[in-house]
């Protein structure tokens, strides 16, 4: 699916699959539309200087460690991260039972969050992983990792005028494996920054 799909006018054109003769199901058609619609609100996630995440409107995490749990997935956006890689991120404190019912609570808080913008589609769970769908999203971090490391000087410079400051600088872990994680992901981004000019 594709955002090129939507009209300026903000009708949506329907694949070719979805036929509006007589006999189609007008319910599905609906419901499709509702579906098609929410995989193309873009959602603006930056992570660079003040942790901030919106829809048309800024989207706020009831936790601080859910919010942590959506800037990890941010990070690594696109691929299946192991549930067993996020307990032990998040909650490297507790015992397995008990790290993976955190797990379970945090990942129902965050699609509480995201269903009021009705974006919970945007993460996709499975027993093993969670992932954050690429399909809707727009990651500063990631549009200035591949500015940044691009061999064109407009791209480099591009990167260092879209750099806003360090790595989720606002946010801080509880717990010391994702205090770690935190520290040397922000080296990195200073590195990369430093890079720049």
């Amino acid at each position: 699916m594709s955002i090129s799909n939507i009209r300026t006018d903000g009708s949506i054109l329907l694949p070719s699959f979805i036929k509006s003769n007589a006999d189609c199901d007008q319910l599905r058609i609906f419901e499709f539309v509702m579906y098609f619609r929410g995989m193309n609100s873009i959602i603006e996630i930056r992570l660079l200087g003040e942790f901030q995440v919106s829809a048309d409107k800024p989207i706020l995490f009831t936790t601080r460690k859910t919010g942590l749990l959506f800037a990890f997935l941010a990070t690594r956006v696109g691929d299946a991260v192991p549930r067993d890689k996020l307990k032990g991120l998040l909650w490297s404190d507790r015992g397995e039972q008990q790290a993976a019912g955190s797990l379970r609570r945090a990942l129902s808080d965050l699609r509480k969050c995201l269903g009021e913008f009705s974006v919970t589609n945007i993460v996709e769970t499975s027993p093993k992983s969670v992932r954050l769908l690429p399909s809707a999203v727009d990651v500063d971090l990631v549009r200035f990792e591949s500015l940044a490391t691009s061999d064109t000087p407009d791209a480099m410079r591009e990167a260092a005028t879209s750099f806003h400051g360090p790595f989720l600088d606002d946010l801080h872990a509880p717990d010391p494996a994702a205090q770690d994680w935190l520290r040397i992901e922000r080296e990195r981004v200073h590195n990369l920054a430093i890079s720049l000019a």
